[in-house]
Parts: C-alpha cells; structure tokens; sequence
C-alpha cells in the first residue's frame, strides 16, 4: 500500500499533463501540418539585418528580421 499511493500520485499527474494543449489564439485549431498565418506566427522585429563586406561596404541590404553568420568557409 505504501507503494501504491506515489505511484498512483505520479501516473495521475503524467496522464493530467499528456492533456493537448489548449489553442492560445481562440481561433479554431489547425489541421496538422498546417501553418499558422503569418501574422500570427511572429512578431515583426523591430530592427531588419543586413551585412557588409570586409571592407566595410553594404554587401546585402538590411532586409532580414534575423541572421547567423556565415559558415568560416564562406568568408
């Protein structure tokens, strides 16, 4: 018996937190797969990314929301 109470305690809340999660738009759900519209999927970025070459010039104009660098490769 001593053992039966945890373990039912930790299936209980294992099944409890399995649950689907609840769809944070209120709108209705999408299908799988499928995307949500673009204006709801992320926030506009307040500043665009662009990069420069090594001596300085504006080699790509800022027009992206987010950026990595490149591969050491490529440089």
């Amino acid at each position: 018996m001593r053992f039966f109470v945890p373990l039912f305690f930790i299936v209980l809340f294992l099944a409890w937190s399995c649950q689907p999660d609840a769809n944070p738009s209120g709108g209705e759900d999408l299908a799988e797969g499928e995307l949500p519209p673009i204006a709801e999927d992320y926030e506009e970025a307040r500043y665009k990314w662009g990069f420069m070459d090594q001596q300085g010039r504006l080699a790509i104009e800022p027009r992206f929301d987010e950026v990595r660098a490149f591969p050491r490769a490529w440089r």
